[in-house]
């Protein structure tokens, strides 16, 4: 037996795509494209040393076009905040967000040395640090406020770390840096943090304190946002004939009332079951659909875990012989 199907199906996908768009809403937001509204100061101020530079502190992207000769005759350069200073590395060839990521490669070197006296005591010598400004929080709001980053290291050995501090107010006393030591992600990995009741600021750093040039790290996507969850209703994702009598319906995610039989109509649903991970459903049909007839079928009130429900839509078959 042969089964033709026509979908009706593409209202719903555009309508959730907008929707599951706005899952979360940044308050502030810094990836390094030049258009950030999340400010930073970064210590000491971004430079490379060698030319194609391979000590580095600073964004690296795509746009980058060439390092500049230093008129004093060294073998570093130092640049304005704001600049790329590098290409993406090799072994990090992508950014976790948009094209820029702010890097760190042997980062104890010929340029850090002739800063001796002047590394802040906390975190200490040889750290190097980005310091974002205080967040004012919005106030009773029905969403969570959460703080993330991400970031990526490739190598670290026992004496690199990687660290960050997050503290939930507006001051400027720092109480010490989380610091993981030979850190080897290789890949973007996410820290996130939520803020805790009656919050109104929040303040970031993060640092690192890294030797050797085969050894990598990157920082990207520093946001403050609003974790508006899942806003995305279930669709349909397709429906076969098993048999004259069966259908299958598959869905975009988990669905909790699959077996509801009142979601259905055009068709005689005697029974629905739900596999185990609540993404397809088999309907079992009281009265056989007929060969060579087009049939219409309904499914409406599909739900998801966080009560999406979907968008009602018509699916059309036909049973040839």
């Amino acid at each position: 037996m042969r089964e033709s199907y026509k979908f009706l199906i593409l209202l719903v996908v555009t309508t959730t795509f907008g929707l599951g768009a706005f899952a979360q809403s940044n308050i502030v937001s810094q990836s390094f494209e030049g258009s950030g509204t999340w400010n930073y100061v970064e210590f000491p101020n971004p430079y490379t040393v060698y030319s194609p530079p391979t000590d580095v502190w600073g964004i690296c992207g795509d746009s980058y076009v060439s390092t500049p000769t230093n008129p004093n005759g060294s073998s570093w350069y130092v640049y304005n905040h704001g600049d790329v200073v590098a290409p993406l590395f090799t072994s990090i060839s992508s950014a976790s967000e948009g094209d820029h990521y702010y890097g760190v490669q042997d980062i104890n070197n010929p340029y850090t040395s002739t800063l001796t006296g002047s590394w802040p005591a906390d975190p200490g010598n040889l750290w190097h640090t980005l310091t974002f400004d205080p967040v004012t929080l919005p106030g009773g709001g029905t969403f969570p406020i959460k703080l993330a980053f991400d970031y990526y290291t490739i190598g670290f050995e026992s004496s690199d770390y990687i660290g960050w501090e997050v503290i939930w107010n507006n001051g400027t006393t720092w109480n010490g840096l989380t610091t993981v030591g030979s850190s080897n992600t290789n890949v973007w990995t996410t820290e996130e943090f939520t803020a805790p009741a009656g919050a109104t600021h929040v303040r970031l750093r993060v640092a690192a304190k890294q030797n050797g040039g085969t050894d990598f790290g990157a920082f990207d996507n520093l946001r403050v946002f609003l974790d508006i969850g899942d806003l995305t209703p279930p669709s349909v994702t397709g429906v076969s004939v098993v048999n004259d009598s069966t259908l299958l319906v598959t869905t975009s995610e988990t669905v909790t009332n699959g077996s509801d039989i009142n979601n259905y109509a055009g068709v005689s649903v005697s029974t629905a079951s739900v596999n185990a991970t609540g993404d397809s459903i088999t309907l079992n049909l009281s009265s056989p659909l007929v060969v060579g007839q087009y049939t219409d079928v309904y499914i409406s009130g599909l739900a998801d875990i966080a009560t999406n429900i979907m968008v009602n839509d018509v699916n059309n078959y036909r049973i040839d012989v």
